[in-house]
C-alpha cells in the first residue's frame, strides 16, 4: 500500500485575489428586524450599516452577517432588511 494518498482537507487551492471594484461605493445605514417562527411579528430590531456597490448587495451582506434564512414552507426570511440612509463613499 502507498504511503502517498490524499486525505481529504491536505490539499488547498490558492485563494483568488477580491476584486476591487472600481466603481462609487456607498455605505447603506438601516435596521435588520428578525421575525418570529411565523413571520407575522418582529422579535427584535438592530441597527447597521454596510459597505456596498448596490442596495441588492447591501442587503445580502447584511443577511449574511445577521445569519438570515429563507423560509421556503412559508415564503419569506427570517430577518428583514430596512435600509434608512445612503451615502456615497470616496
Amino acid at each position: 500500500m502507498s504511503d502517498n494518498l490524499c486525505t481529504p482537507g491536505m490539499f488547498q487551492p490558492p485563494r483568488p485575489e477580491p476584486i476591487v471594484p472600481s466603481g462609487p461605493r456607498y455605505e447603506f445605514t438601516g435596521t435588520v428586524r428578525r421575525r418570529n417562527t411565523y413571520g407575522d411579528e418582529y422579535i427584535n430590531s438592530i441597527p447597521a450599516s454596510v459597505f456596498a456597490a448596490t442596495i441588492d448587495e447591501a442587503t445580502d451582506k447584511l443577511r449574511d452577517a445577521f445569519g438570515a434564512k429563507y423560509d421556503d414552507f412559508r415564503n419569506f426570511w427570517s430577518h428583514s432588511v430596512l435600509i434608512e440612509s445612503v451615502k456615497e463613499v470616496r
